[in-house]
């Protein structure tokens, strides 16, 4: 939100991934409270089976300040609302990094669930995530988060394909 300098998410500075690779971030936390200005978790599904991981990040003013704090993030994979086998774990977070490898057996499929928990303390921090598994890269204009949100957008065109260096030269330049 180009207005508001503490809104979360503050910023977001990632590239667009694969449907079987992508970042999930949290939401419902106070920013200015927390000290923190995103909570998120990388998750590659599209490794091979046994180096398939789920990788919690953070971005904060000062990573030091919050590099003691306990937090765990628990996952579930969900099909029509039963835990998908070999679908659930938790991790801790330690000095601000935490990962977990995933079970090799797990299959994932289109239309599945991934709920994301996190927590400090033993206290849940913001809301549960939910990432449903499709066949695209998550994309979205403007703040997603919260409610509310007003925006004009003009001159927006939508490609069916990654444009050639060329090609958005050329857009540039308009």
């Amino acid at each position: 939100d180009a207005f508001n300098p503490v809104t979360n998410p503050k910023e977001f500075s990632w590239g667009v991934f694969h449907p079987l690779r992508f970042i999930v971030k949290f939401n419902g936390y106070n920013v200015a409270a927390d000290q923190v200005n995103e909570h998120y978790v990388r998750v590659d599904l599209k490794a091979p089976a046994a180096e398939r991981t789920i990788t919690y990040g953070v971005k904060a003013p000062s990573l030091n300040a919050i590099a003691s704090r306990n937090y765990m993030v628990a996952y579930t994979f969900k099909r029509e609302g039963a835990v998908v086998p070999h679908g659930s774990g938790s991790f801790h977070v330690s000095n601000n990094a935490g990962s977990t490898g995933l079970n090799p057996s797990l299959v994932v499929e289109e239309d599945d669930r991934l709920e994301l928990e996190l927590t400090r303390d033993g206290a849940r921090v913001g809301d549960v995530v939910v990432h449903r598994m499709g066949p695209g890269a998550a994309f979205s204009f403007g703040r997603i988060l919260g409610s509310g949100t007003t925006m004009v957008l003009g001159g927006v065109a939508m490609y069916g394909r990654v444009l050639s260096e060329a090609e958005l030269q050329d857009l540039a330049s308009f």
